[in-house]
């Protein structure tokens, strides 16, 4: 292989590499209704306490960053958990912690590792309807 075979071969495998964020869904309770897609930001994303309203718990979702040149940050991180929880039909998210993991690989000579950044959470479906808003009064 040539040089200019291999700069080829280079720079078209760390975009690829480089894609972000893998998130997983998987069920773990029956829906109290039917899951229908929603908007990203209308899922609700509870961090220090839990849905005041009663809810079920419908599955687990993980995500993390999918190689060690990933371009996503944190805070993408989470958009990206948040917009499955949306396409799948979460009311809310409750972050239940860091879903982080170490990656690394090298030979004799080096070896290098990485930190994989994520976070893990339930997706909770509301038991009721959306709260009603008080008509405004004239």
């Amino acid at each position: 292989m040539n040089r200019l075979q291999l700069a080829i071969l280079v720079g078209t495998a760390i975009p690829l590499g480089a894609c972000g964020t893998t998130v997983h869904y998987a069920a773990t309770n029956a829906s109290p209704r039917s899951l229908a897609s929603r908007p990203s930001q209308t899922v609700e994303v509870f961090t220090a306490t839990m849905p005041e309203r009663p809810f079920v718990e419908v599955g687990l979702l993980e995500a993390q960053q999918s190689s060690a040149v990933s371009f996503d940050d944190q805070p993408a991180v989470l958009a990206k958990l948040r917009e499955e929880a949306g396409r799948i039909g979460c009311d809310g998210l409750v972050l239940l912690g860091a879903n982080d993991s170490v990656v690394g690989g090298g030979g004799k000579q080096s070896s290098h590792t990485a930190t994989l950044k994520g976070y893990r959470a339930t997706c909770v479906v509301y038991r009721d309807a959306a709260p009603t808003t008080p008509a405004a009064k004239p």
